[in-house]
Formats: structure tokens, C-alpha cells, sequence
């Protein structure tokens, strides 16, 4: 065991299980290497009899420094008889999908979000992300709590994102730039949307409906 440095974690090969390495300056605080080469730095205390890991950041977007002084705070606030994890369970229970959102690209905005190929969501498709969350979600769904989200209320969402519930004509920080957001055209017999060719629309994206749900709670888990 020693002193944690970029240097030292870098070089640590992955295994074929997750293993741990430990900082000798600040006890409790390690980094975790998993069979995939993926490092997360954790801070490690005990409550009562049980042991907790509080996950502070992915190597590579936080530096060793960084997550150093993080594990500070977390230890800082176990020694002051708090529990960071199960504050942190308790705030995720009761985050609402704008509150989830604000995290999300305050995150984002750090590179703790990763896209295609592992690496930080590139600007302009966070820019597109924040676009879609202002305009649709925030306003028709931010008051609900995630963990009560269903799939029938991103349906309904999605219902009225396509009939112009939320059609707007508006300035964006672009040069010259302009947001116009409206709905479908028609809405076929089942009083479903549809795409001008007369598929039945919220058919189609059920499926993946049901998987934007999915990661909404996933992502309010990862916080």
C-alpha cells in the first residue's frame, strides 16, 4: 500500500476480478480496478457494523487530487456521526426527474458523462440533451419524483410532446439561431400519434419508451 498518484494508477493492470488499492495518507480512501480496466475511486467507512463504500468518481474525468479531497469531505462527515451513503439513497429517492436533470448535466458539463467509445458526451450533443430536457421533459415532467416514473407516464409525455403541447418558437444562443418545436400533423383512429405516413407512432416507441424509463432510474442510481 501507498500514496495514490496518477502514475501508480495507471499502471494498474486490470485482473479477473474487481480488485481495490488502498491510499496510505488518507485512510479509506482507494480505487477500485475492474476486470474491464474501468478505475472508480471510493471512499470506505464503517457504520455500526457495516462496512460502506461511497463512490466518489471515474479516474480519468476526476483527477487523483480531486477525488483525494472528495474522500476528505465524505471521511470529514462519517467522523461527524453521518452516514454519506444512505444520505445519498435518501436524496435519490426523493430526487424529482428536474432535479435528476440538473445533476445530469452538471455531471455532463464535467466530462462524468460518457458517450460513444467511453469517452465525455461531446458539447453539441449535450447542447441538443439540455435542448430536449428545457423544452419537453422538465416542463411536462420535472415535479415527479423518479422513482414513481412510469412508463405510462413517459408515454403521456410523449403524447404531448407530438401533439404540440409544448410547441414553441423561440431565440437560442445561436447566431441568428431559432428553436421550432411542434407536433405531429394528425392522430390516426386510436387517438395515438402518428408520422405523416399514418404509422402508429407511440406503437413503435413503446419499446424504447420503456428503456428511457430504465435509464432515468439507472441514472438516478449512479447519482
Amino acid at each position: 500500500m501507498a500514496k495514490l498518484t496518477k502514475r501508480m494508477i495507471d499502471g494498474l493492470a486490470a485482473g479477473d476480478k474487481d480488485y481495490f488499492e488502498w491510499d496510505d495518507e488518507l485512510p479509506g480512501f482507494g480505487v477500485r480496478v475492474w476486470p474491464s480496466g474501468r478505475k472508480t475511486y471510493v471512499a470506505q467507512y464503517r457504520a455500526g457494523k457495516q462496512t460502506r463504500r461511497f463512490k466518489i468518481g471515474v479516474h480519468g474525468a476526476l483527477t487523483v487530487d480531486e477525488a483525494r479531497k472528495e474522500a476528505k469531505a465524505v471521511l470529514g462527515d462519517v467522523a461527524r456521526g453521518e452516514d454519506p451513503q444512505l444520505d445519498r439513497s435518501t436524496r435519490r429517492k426523493a430526487l424529482t426527474v428536474k432535479e435528476l436533470c440538473d445533476l445530469y448535466f452538471d455531471a455532463a458539463d464535467k466530462g462524468l458523462v460518457f458517450g460513444k467509445r467511453g469517452k465525455p458526451k461531446k458539447a453539441s450533443t449535450l447542447y441538443v440533451d439540455k435542448g430536449r430536457a428545457n423544452r419537453h421533459i422538465i416542463p411536462l415532467i420535472g415535479n415527479r419524483p423518479v422513482q414513481e416514473l412510469t412508463t405510462a407516464d413517459a408515454i403521456k409525455m410523449m403524447r404531448d410532446v407530438t401533439t404540440g403541447k409544448t410547441a414553441a418558437d423561440e431565440k437560442t444562443e445561436k447566431l441568428r439561431g431559432r428553436a421550432v418545436v411542434t407536433g405531429v400533423r394528425s392522430a390516426g383512429k386510436s387517438g395515438l400519434p402518428v408520422r405523416p405516413s399514418g404509422r402508429n407512432w407511440m406503437t413503435a416507441t413503446r419499446r424504447r419508451t420503456r428503456l428511457s424509463v430504465f435509464r432515468l432510474r439507472w441514472n438516478c442510481a449512479w447519482l
